[in-house]
């Protein structure tokens, strides 16, 4: 299992807690990319990273030939979301917003 991120906004986040993420939801593997390209609220969730081919299309692979962010093809449950934080990221600046 692996923690991926999450970023969205205060509805959507209401949403996701009652029935978990949508299919074509997108993940990242850094929180900071995850605040940048989908909002303050970010929840950290479990999966299976040997199966994330069969349950994600990757996309915008790093150096090291792995990916940055997926966007699923599969409903995630509500029971593989680990955490749920309000953040704020700024200029390699990361804090939690009260």
């Amino acid at each position: 299992m692996r923690v991926f991120f999450h970023g969205t906004n205060r509805i959507a986040a209401e949403s996701i807690r009652r029935q978990g993420f949508r299919i074509g939801t997108w993940f990242a593997l850094r929180m900071e990319d995850a605040i940048c390209c989908g909002g303050s609220i970010v929840f950290s969730v479990n999966l299976d990273e040997s199966k994330i081919d069969q349950l994600a299309h990757p996309e915008r692979h790093l150096e090291d030939g792995e990916f940055w962010q997926f966007h699923t093809r599969i409903p995630i449950k509500v029971d593989a979301i680990v955490r749920q934080q309000h953040l704020a990221y700024e200029e390699d600046r990361l804090w939690e917003e009260r």
